[in-house]
């Protein structure tokens, strides 16, 4: 499965959510990730947002980002981010090649194929 890890220095958690979320005013009813970045239709679940308010200190860290998301990182280029300047994180999963990486104040920082969740 392809997941699309990204961030953002602008836009806090609920921000993006509402950009992940259909807009109920667009006559097609589709998201704005889906305007933006040529994502498909992004289902519940497919998708997971952080806010720097969720993580102690209000600033993110490659160990709590690692404690977040529910797959394996090694060493992605979101880490190579000023983690303390972010205002959220967040991973979409899409099997659609994205028109763009970066829109609207958001930055998809990694593109990684994985073979699953661990919800362990």
């Amino acid at each position: 499965m392809r997941i699309y890890l990204g961030c953002s220095a602008e836009r806090t958690d609920d921000e993006v959510l509402e950009m992940l979320d259909i807009d109920p005013t667009h006559p097609d009813g589709v998201a704005l990730f889906q305007l933006l970045f040529g994502a498909s239709y992004l289902a519940p679940g497919t998708y997971e947002v952080y806010g720097n308010i969720d993580v102690p200190g209000d600033l993110f860290t490659p160990d709590w980002i690692r404690k977040l998301v529910p797959f394996h990182l090694d060493e992605p280029a979101l880490f190579h981010r000023e983690l303390s300047q972010l205002r959220s994180v967040f991973f979409v999963q899409d099997e659609v090649r994205w028109r763009v990486l970066q829109a609207a104040g958001i930055e998809i920082t990694d593109v990684l194929e994985m073979d699953g969740y661990n919800f362990d």
